[in-house]
């Protein structure tokens, strides 16, 4: 699967970095024809992807899950360390969203089973910023029989792909993401493994975001 996802389509490179969220959601817009679903993003912080989505999706019912608290435990990058509780720490508070957007506050463990227990059905777009191991790991296993032929997931930390390439220009500076193997990627090759999942990754970033077609 790793070979799949390095070689897929690259949309994106170092002068986007700032603006990967527009590249990567224009481009799902005008290239893929979204299913009958929920849209849902796990990690919200200040609401710039969920946003960009209730834009291209107006008529469209989002949902946004975050603790708006920072990260349940701490995120060991291999080169930098987040704090728990610290990094993308709203202070409890919500960001403005637009009208289309539903906001769930809470730590997922928290949150997400009782939610998906009074809404569960067919997922379109996943959007997947848990960053933790243990966070991606709780969204997937939870929301697995919602992922169907069709759903769109987008990682945005799943492989830091500077691994395998040469990079030079704008963002080779960025701190390396040398455990990425532990994180959002470990928890993907276990849903993928246990549920018997087939992802067909279609284009990625130059960074650490892909985004992939649930065939199976």
């Amino acid at each position: 699967m790793l070979q799949d996802f390095r070689h897929c389509d690259l949309i994106d490179h170092e002068d986007n970095m700032a603006d990967m969220f527009n590249v990567s959601f224009n481009h799902l817009k005008q290239s893929f024809q979204l299913i009958d679903g929920h849209i849902l993003e796990f990690g919200v912080f200040d609401a710039k992807s969920i946003n960009k989505m209730a834009e291209l999706w107006p008529d469209r019912t989002l949902y946004g899950f975050d603790s708006f608290e920072g990260l349940p435990e701490d995120w060991d990058l291999g080169s930098k360390l987040y704090r728990k509780m610290t990094k993308w720490h709203l202070h409890g508070n919500l960001p403005e969203v637009a009208d289309n957007v539903h906001l769930i506050k809470g730590f997922f463990d928290d949150t997400l089973p009782d939610w998906w227990a009074e809404n569960r059905g067919p997922i379109a777009l996943l959007h997947v910023d848990c960053d933790l191991y243990s966070s991606t790991k709780t969204v997937l296993s939870t929301v697995n029989d919602g992922i169907v032929p069709g759903t769109i997931i987008r990682f945005d930390d799943l492989i830091d792909f500077r691994e395998f390439e040469n990079y030079q220009g704008k963002g080779s500076h960025l701190s390396q993401y040398t455990t990425w193997r532990e994180h959002e990627w470990k928890a993907v090759q276990e849903w993928v493994t246990n549920h018997h999942r087939v992802l067909q990754p279609l284009y990625r970033g130059w960074f650490q975001w892909a985004v992939a077609k649930v065939i199976g």
